[in-house]
């Protein structure tokens, strides 16, 4: 039981680490801004950050109750397994961005075939199009349960 629950936080350890590569530059203070240790909290709300996975390794080991044993294997199995999976994030970003330019070069090219007036309805209908490109996707939510109130009479 004890390597299945091992197995888990090693995966869940690695995917942690694969997520939260990505970092972020701080934000200039702001009149009214929060304290500073409030700062990366308000930074993980507004960016939907995951939290940070050594927290969150360590609310698991607590969880499971792990000996310091078992928490000194785990960190060297995840740190193992970082080292595992960082060239195969570099090569996702390297091909990410490869993508990237192909598309923008397809575009470039489907463009050069518009005539005047197709090329200003293209540019009209991109601009149309562009906030809801980029605007986050809603998050689905479990419906909250309904609470009915007995009132006795």
């Amino acid at each position: 039981m004890n390597k299945k629950y091992l197995m888990m936080f090693t995966a869940a350890a690695i995917l942690m680490a694969g997520v939260t590569s990505v970092s972020a530059q701080p934000l200039p203070p702001v009149d009214g801004a929060p304290a500073p240790h409030h700062e990366k909290m308000e930074m993980r709300k507004a960016k939907r950050m995951p939290p940070d996975p050594e927290k969150m390794a360590e609310k698991l080991a607590d969880e499971l109750g792990l000996s310091e044993s078992q928490r000194e294997q785990a960190k060297a199995i995840n740190k193992k397994g970082m080292e595992e999976v960082k060239p195969l994030m570099d090569q996702m970003r390297d091909i990410r961005k490869k993508m990237d330019e192909l598309r923008k070069e397809n575009m470039k090219e489907f463009e050069s075939i518009l005539t005047p007036e197709q090329k200003t309805k293209f540019d009209a209908f991109k601009e149309k199009m562009h906030p809801k490109h980029r605007a986050p996707r809603p998050r689905h939510k479990a419906p909250k349960p309904v609470v009915e109130h007995h009132v006795e009479k």
